[in-house]
């Protein structure tokens, strides 16, 4: 309510002034730094504290069903990759004998190895082999390493 052109006490600009918000979800009264940035709110906050809005978040979280499945995931995953389809990606770790196409250990979890020019797959390898070929294909650290390989052999 004003009178003669001066906000009242309820108008809430007394909360401004001291870097205060009132949640509109508790209705309790704030720091600015208890609601998460939104440029677009009153004062760049979001209406609803950071406590409330997480709260909405989990609850929203765990009633609304997953849209796609893991396995629909991972074929989306595979397809978009690499232009394969699980089948291939399968028939490739049967085709191994479910080893690694480098150290011929058993497969548990494994990586599909392809060239990062040509997005050709080479193969299935496991973490190891696949994090040790990484740099193998990069020529500059694959001089790098030789040299320092040899550095430490003199």
């Amino acid at each position: 309510m004003k009178k003669f052109g001066v906000a009242s006490v309820c108008s809430g600009i007394e909360a401004v002034s001291d870097g205060l918000k009132k949640c509109s979800k508790c209705l309790v009264t704030k720091t600015l730094a208890e609601f998460h940035s939104q440029p677009s709110g009153k004062m760049g906050r979001h209406s609803y504290c950071s406590e409330c809005a997480c709260s909405i978040q989990r609850s929203v979280r765990n009633t609304k069903p997953r849209p796609y499945s893991t396995e629909q995931k991972r074929r989306w995953h595979i397809r978009s990759r690499y232009k394969a389809s699980v089948e291939q990606i399968e028939a490739l770790y049967v085709q191994q004998g479910g080893k690694c196409g480098i150290c011929k250990k058993p497969l548990r979890r494994y990586h599909i190895d392809h060239d990062h020019r040509t997005k050709i797959i080479r193969g299935l390898l496991c973490h190891r082999c696949n994090v040790r070929i990484g740099g193998w294909e990069d020529q500059g650290f694959r001089e790098a390493a030789l040299r320092w390989i040899e550095r430490g052999l003199s």
